[in-house]
């Protein structure tokens, strides 16, 4: 409808424009001269070039160019916005991927970590029972070693240290020193006679508390293991073949220096009142005479002439004025 009001009222316009040579005349009109298909063809060419009445251009073309530029803008942006669309939704969904990728080497990780620990705490476990088969291994050949070993010693109830005499030989000593199981007998049949060091060792039954001492006697002769009984007091030492070795009294004995334990002083009797002294200071034995006097002990020492030692019965010792004690052994 619209086309043909616009045609009505461009008719005339457009036949003078295009067709000036087909004017007819005043009778009729311009647009009974013109043919229908002159109309059609000059149509679009006014509608484009030309105007109304002058040649102005024509309104409704250019609104058509704007709404059609809108439109197209409106196209842009819409696809515009779908193709950002598309981009932030690729995006998100790369986003997420990385993030799936990531939680993936995160729980990988956690994963790998725990049999990691895994592994060491079996290793651990392997480890601790390795080292307990060890141990229980270790405790049952000690236990087995303990087993096959010789039991200790047992203590001899009375001391058999001390300085005997023979009645074989009056003139003579035995000084015997040693502990629980061995010892050493310092043995000389006459004053001027050979000095024999003879090896001892000690038994003493766990049951009747017997204590015996085997003596090796071949470097004079005689047997190997000669056993001698010490009396149940510690007096006394006897052998099979009936001969009875006594042990002297007051402060004869063996003695244990108070300064150094190690040292070992040994005192025995020569006569009434006299006493000889052999101070054992490690490998070197000094021999001093002294002599005795009620309690007191009065040594001849080489820096101390006339040293006096107090001696008490009662507590075994002898006790010196620079503080030395010496205790019987």
């Amino acid at each position: 409808m619209k086309l043909f009001l616009l045609m009505g009222a461009v008719a005339p316009a457009v036949a003078f424009q295009i067709l000036p040579s087909r004017r007819v005349a005043s009778t009729g009109t311009a647009l009974d001269a013109l043919s229908r298909r002159d109309l059609l063809e000059a149509v679009p060419a006014a509608l484009v070039t030309g105007g109304l009445f002058g040649g102005a251009p024509l309104a409704f073309a250019a609104d058509k160019k704007e709404e059609d530029k809108k439109e197209d803008t409106k196209e842009v942006k819409k696809e515009s916005k779908k193709e950002d669309k598309k981009k932030k939704t690729s995006s998100k969904k790369e986003d997420k991927k990385e993030v799936k990728k990531e939680d993936k080497k995160e729980s990988s990780k956690k994963e790998s970590s725990k049999k990691e620990s895994s592994k060491k705490e079996s290793s651990k476990k392997e480890s601790k029972k390795e080292t307990s088969k060890k141990e229980s291994s270790s405790k049952k050949s000690s236990s087995k070693e303990s087993s096959k070993k010789t039991p200790a010693a047992a203590t001899p109830a009375v001391s058999y240290q001390g300085v005997y005499s023979d009645p074989k030989h009056p003139r003579g000593y035995r000084i015997l020193t040693g502990d629980a199981s061995k010892g050493t007998m310092r043995l000389r049949d006459e004053p001027a006679g050979e000095l024999y060091t003879i090896p001892l060792k000690i038994r003493t039954d766990r049951k009747t508390g017997a204590t015996s001492l085997l003596i090796d006697f071949r470097v004079k002769g005689g047997p190997k293991d000669a056993a001698g009984t010490l009396g149940s007091d510690g007096r006394t030492l006897t052998f099979p073949d009936g001969n009875v070795w006594k042990k002297q009294e007051g402060p004869a004995g063996v003695w244990r220096d108070g300064f150094d334990s190690k040292n070992l002083r040994l005192i025995r009797k020569e006569g009434k009142g006299k006493l000889t002294v052999e101070l054992l200071n490690g490998s070197k034995t000094v021999i001093v005479e002294a002599k005795e006097g009620g309690k007191k002990v009065t040594f001849d020492f080489p820096n101390k002439k006339g040293d006096t030692g107090v001696w008490d019965q009662q507590k075994n010792t002898l006790s010196f004025k620079d503080g030395n004690v010496w205790t019987k052994l």
